[in-house]
């Protein structure tokens, strides 16, 4: 296993690499089956509470007054994924999703492009937080170098997330390695360039 991620047959899949596979299904293999890379990047050795204690205050002011949770353990039994949300606002009618990404430039129309795994991963979370804490959570907010995105989260992208939850199942109880999809540009920069072949060729 990868010192990155891991991931045992019948267990939860953690909804980081359900990030990783929308941006590379390829890229989320590796993470997973190959031994010996560690793919743990500065974000992610960065506190995640020291990223929620520096943006506190805005965290608040996004919340407008509801109840904020930090550093929130979410796991779906139904869904069968889990992960820990940087921030959730709780009302007594609506949740409200955060996710902080400050070392990527982040705006409205890069989370319909090349950020868009981004955004998975906020509506995965959304439905985790639905089931676990029984609120509709219809938006959410990424504070990244760029400020704060809003987002909207409908049923339609939640449907999308579900799909990939399926695919990456198959993925990993198979154990097969899947194509290379998207903007091919992003290879040159993967950890995993000399190992993963061909662009395109399983």
């Amino acid at each position: 296993m990868s010192s990155g991620l891991s991931y045992s047959k019948g267990l939860a899949i953690p909804v980081v690499l359900i990030k990783e596979y929308a941006y590379c299904p390829r890229y989320a293999y590796h993470m997973v089956f190959t031994n010996g890379v560690n793919r743990v990047t500065e974000s992610m050795q960065l506190s995640p509470m020291a990223h929620a204690t520096q943006h506190n205050q805005l965290i608040k002011n996004l919340c407008g007054g509801l109840t904020v949770l930090y550093e929130v353990p979410l796991s779906s039994g139904r869904l069968g994924i889990y992960g820990k949300v940087d921030a959730v606002c709780l009302g007594e009618s609506e949740a409200v999703v955060i996710e902080l990404k400050p070392l990527s430039g982040i705006s409205a129309r890069s989370l319909r492009t090349r950020h868009r795994h981004y955004l998975y991963q906020l509506a995965a979370y959304a439905l985790i937080v639905e089931e676990t804490l029984r609120k509709p959570v219809t938006r959410g907010y990424v504070i990244s170098a760029r400020g704060v995105v809003e987002v909207k989260l409908p049923p339609s992208l939640k449907g999308e997330v579900l799909a990939l939850v399926r695919e990456l199942r198959s993925m990993l109880i198979n154990e097969r390695e899947p194509m290379v999809a998207g903007d091919l540009r992003k290879c040159g920069y993967c950890a995993f360039k000399r190992i993963c072949g061909v662009p395109g060729k399983p």
